[in-house]
């Protein structure tokens, strides 16, 4: 009797061993760390804001030699490098970028990897407003219909409001008064 218990009590501690010894399921990768924000890469200065561009300049102060660096913006708050980007070279680092949407606000930061770091350090954000489009190209012309037919003769002359005066013209007389003169705004 002695050996079975003998016997049970050195499986049981092997079998103790084992179990605790076991990893818990598949070893979970190391989150990556949250993107550092300091003052050794300045906030973005953005100049020559056009309706589909605009240019970005920040200078890296710190001590470390830059492997890359370069700007990433978004319409959103917080862009970080999975948003658009450009890369630069060199720690003042500077970019003209286009293809922006007219009259958007966007949200920039600069962004530097120092030598050896495989994360990169990003500056506070700034955000602009891109310009109004001036290209006649761009022009979006009304969807409503402009036909006034149905209203054009003159027994609907007391419907006939702005949309019914055409060639306007407006003079000043001799007399002091200002005159306006208009095409017939009759149909048919």
């Amino acid at each position: 009797m002695k050996k079975w218990y003998l016997f049970l009590c050195v499986f049981a501690s092997v079998l103790l061993t084992v179990v605790s010894c076991q990893k818990n399921g598949p070893e979970e990768p190391e989150p990556e760390p949250e993107p550092e924000v300091t003052d050794v890469v300045s906030v973005p200065t953005v100049s020559g804001i056009t309706s589909s561009g605009a240019s970005f300049s920040s200078v890296y102060s710190g001590n470390g030699i830059v492997d890359k660096s370069g700007f990433c913006w978004s319409k959103s708050q917080n862009p970080t490098l999975s948003d658009k980007s450009q890369a630069c070279t060199g720690s003042s680092i500077n970019a003209t970028v286009s293809g922006l949407d007219a009259k958007t606000t966007y949200y920039v930061k600069a962004y530097v990897y120092e030598s050896g770091s495989q994360y990169p350090t990003y500056s506070k954000e700034t955000s602009f407003t891109t310009l109004e489009s001036t290209d006649p190209s761009e022009y979006k012309a009304p969807t409503y219909v402009d036909n006034y037919v149905s209203i054009a003769g003159w027994e609907n002359r007391s419907k006939w409001n702005l949309a019914n005066v055409h060639d306007p013209t407006v003079m000043l007389a001799e007399d002091g008064y200002y005159y306006m003169y208009q095409t017939d705004a009759s149909y048919g």
